[in-house]
């Protein structure tokens, strides 16, 4: 007993000079206490400057950025130019959707794979980057479902990466978010109208909503804490995430096509498949892979391309960690290159 209380205190202590909430078991819970937290200790009722608010999906990107090499059109794609909802007779319409990946984080719009792709590959086509940085799957479904399908693409990608999968488990990350879960072999949208963050923010400054209880168990919280989150990475056909994440997958491609449109599923591999002797989520691009064939849609998996080309270049396909680990400006020419060569095979050739 007198160890557990002497972690008890140590926890608390730590806490307090931190100026953190108490740990609590539900991740979600504890990620909405935190930003809720810093947010007022900064005295901000916004997201940030470059992302706002957005009721279906949580948040968007900023429509109208001019930061350096770092444009947005009105509709917030990371594009220079506007697109009208309906195509020019003749061009054929590509839409991307996903995550800070397929934006191009750290690159320039003219750096980022899927610019790189319109520029140099696909000049006759028009092609829309939707992507949205620290984004689940489930966003990017709804992404698509919410703005992009009524630009009537003829092809549409969704670029998932996999250090994501456990994204879709959450109702809070970053921001507030939708989820989906899964009642009777159904997938179910929950949380499906975000609360504004100024409204959020209020009931927390005003006490409406509290950041923990005295008497709480720190100790025990921080325990129940690390095991729900060794329990939402977990990877394998019997777990919650791959439940959830199988289900998106059947929807998009289904959405797809009856925006009459070709889905494309593209698998962007964590760094460790060029610094390890295999992928730590190979589990995971096998399913995906498996789930793709089932089903009969078109699966990109970036990994061998990534690797032959490292093998092959001194330049890096990834930033180094401490920027942050995405595709470098090699490595966004090597996806963009990768997707033309997969494009021109299974869909402009045929």
């Amino acid at each position: 007993m007198t160890i557990l209380a002497i972690a008890e205190i140590g926890i608390r202590v730590f806490y307090r000079v931190d100026d953190r909430p108490m740990l609590v078991a539900d991740i979600s819970l504890n990620n909405e206490r935190k930003w809720a937290k810093a947010h007022i200790r900064e005295g901000k009722t916004i997201l940030s400057t470059d992302i706002v608010y957005d009721p279906d999906t949580g948040w968007k990107n900023a429509p109208n950025l001019n930061n350096p090499g770092e444009q947005t059109n009105s509709g917030g794609m990371r594009n220079r130019k506007e697109f009208s909802k309906h195509p020019m007779p003749g061009r054929k319409r590509l839409i991307f959707v996903g995550d800070s990946y397929t934006y191009g984080f750290l690159v320039k719009n003219e750096e980022a794979f899927v610019t790189v792709l319109a520029n140099e590959h696909l000049p006759g086509w028009d092609v829309l980057n939707m992507a949205v940085s620290g984004t689940g799957t489930d966003q990017q479904l709804l992404t698509y479902l919410k703005y992009g399908r009524g630009y009537r693409p003829d092809v549409v990608i969704l670029g998932f990466y996999v250090r994501d999968y456990h994204r879709n488990l959450l109702s809070f990350r970053g921001y507030a978010k939708p989820v989906y879960k899964i009642e009777q072999e159904k997938l179910r949208l929950y949380s499906s109208h975000i609360m504004l963050p100024q409204q959020l923010y209020e009931e927390y400054a005003s006490g409406q909503r509290t950041f923990e209880k005295w008497y709480g168990s720190y100790f025990l919280n921080s325990i129940a804490y690390a095991i729900n989150k060794r329990r939402e990475r977990k990877i394998d056909s019997s777990a919650k995430g791959w439940k959830i994440l199988e289900r998106i997958i059947e929807k998009f491609q289904k959405s797809v096509l009856e925006s009459g449109a070709i889905p494309i599923w593209m698998t962007i591999p964590s760094r460790d498949i060029l610094e390890e002797e295999g992928s730590r989520y190979k589990i995971l691009e096998d399913l995906i892979e498996t789930k793709c064939e089932d089903i009969g849609m078109l699966c990109l998996r970036l990994d061998n391309a990534l690797r032959q080309s490292q093998a092959n270049s001194e330049e890096a396909i990834y930033r180094p960690k401490s920027e942050g680990g995405h595709f470098s400006i090699y490595g966004n020419k090597v996806v963009a290159k990768t997707l033309y060569q997969y494009l021109k095979e299974k869909v402009l050739l045929k």
